[in-house]
């Protein structure tokens, strides 16, 4: 069936007390989600904004996913980074994955830069880790690994913005994404989640249950045909 059952993120118990941690998640920027409104004046917004972090070491994270495939990107000053996915991946898990590796990144060299801060267009996915009672399995990954990270000294600040807005960094972390997925040298992560996998089987069994419905009418003129020229078989 093409499953990779050994690739699913195997679901994380807290080791700690998430609901009174504190996570920086701001999605102040969706109240002018919906409000239409010139690209520069937004802009505006997020440049103002981002002075309250004017020392963070700054990250940009996107996915993209298409027929071709599944793609991630991480990229700041000088660091560009991309992944594929597996192909069942949903759009939230490869854009949950891109902010996890980040953060990857962050523990392995959080010595240089003690404030770091994220920047993703996914809502969902800031929704999911501002959840301390009922998140996902990724989430409670990420939410993990913060508070290791806050322990340590290194803070992480994860920030909403809007995509396709022209925003510089966004969209070039959406450029890179893509750039994943038609790479042929692009690295591959062998990660998925119980839920993209549920999914896969579940159209998996559709594609055969509609194969067999398109199989019946045949299958049924057959025992037809058989029965009309030899009488002696029996109905089944």
């Amino acid at each position: 069936m093409g499953l990779e059952l050994n690739s699913i993120i195997k679901v994380q118990s807290y080791n700690f007390s998430p609901w009174f941690t504190n996570f920086n998640i701001n999605i102040e920027l969706t109240k002018f989600k919906k409000v239409h409104m010139l690209p520069i004046i937004y802009k505006n917004h997020l440049n103002e904004m981002l002075q309250n972090y004017t020392d963070d070491n700054r990250y940009y994270t996107d996915a993209s996913k298409t027929e071709k495939g599944v793609g991630i990107a991480i990229i700041n000053e000088i660091l560009i980074t991309r992944y594929k996915l597996p192909v069942n991946c949903s759009i939230y898990t490869a854009e949950v994955i891109a902010i996890l590796k980040t953060i990857e990144h962050i523990y392995d060299h959080g010595n240089t830069h003690k404030n770091n801060t994220i920047l993703t267009d996914s809502l969902s996915t800031l929704l999911s880790l501002k959840n301390t009672t009922n998140t996902t399995d990724l989430a409670k990954l990420i939410q993990q690994k913060i508070y290791e990270l806050n322990n340590s000294g290194i803070n992480i600040t994860l920030i909403w913005v809007l995509g396709h807005n022209n925003m510089e960094g966004n969209e070039k972390a959406n450029q890179e994404a893509k750039k994943a997925i038609e790479l042929l040298d692009t690295p591959k992560l062998n990660i998925t989640t119980f839920a993209d996998t549920k999914n896969q089987i579940k159209e998996l069994i559709e594609i055969k249950w509609q194969a067999h419905l398109t199989l019946v009418p045949y299958l049924a003129v057959a025992q037809e045909l058989k029965t009309k020229h030899n009488p002696n078989t029996p109905n089944t």
